[in-house]
């Protein structure tokens, strides 16, 4: 790979530390089993976004859909009391290679290494940056976090609830 990184991109890597430096590898489980030490990044600007979402609160992600849209199972006003904001980093790809979590192999990569930022975009609130990347918030209850989560068809179920956020297409 060249020096921009994967096939010739850069990568995004979402952290609600907006002072980083470099971004060192993590110890890293997957279904209760150690994978390795990664960074991980991804190429789509959108679900980077949706990263900063807050750890603890359950969420649902859609960034390929053609409404890339996040579900938050939390109040409106308790999640925005919490989020303390952070960074998209954008990152060389040239460390980068698919990711051990097959599953996620279409929306994610890891680095081995530790990597320095080329630039970062800071947000006050994740709320903000995922706006700002045009993604659809949705905040709900845990019960009908789990409903649409049981179910086969989530964007349908999702697009008939009232958005917290909707960009204009």
């Amino acid at each position: 790979m060249d020096s921009t990184g994967v096939n010739g991109m850069n990568v995004y890597h979402a952290s609600p530390d907006s002072n980083l430096k470099a971004i060192v590898p993590k110890r890293t489980m997957s279904k209760d089993v150690y994978i390795g030490d990664f960074v991980f990044a991804t190429t789509n600007k959108k679900l980077a976004a949706m990263y900063l979402a807050i750890r603890g609160v359950s969420t649902l992600m859609h960034h390929a859909s053609d409404t890339p849209f996040i579900v938050m199972s939390s109040s409106p006003d308790e999640y925005l009391r919490s989020d303390p904001g952070g960074a998209i980093y954008t990152l060389p790809g040239a460390t980068f290679e698919p990711t051990p979590q097959l599953e996620l192999s279409e929306s994610e990569m890891v680095s081995r290494v530790r990597v320095e930022p080329l630039d970062k975009e800071v947000f006050k609130t994740s709320i903000e940056a995922i706006k700002r990347h045009g993604v659809a918030i949705y905040f709900v209850n845990q019960p009908t976090f789990e409903r649409i989560v049981s179910t086969k068809n989530q964007q349908e179920v999702v697009l008939t609830l009232q958005p917290f956020f909707r960009p204009q297409y």
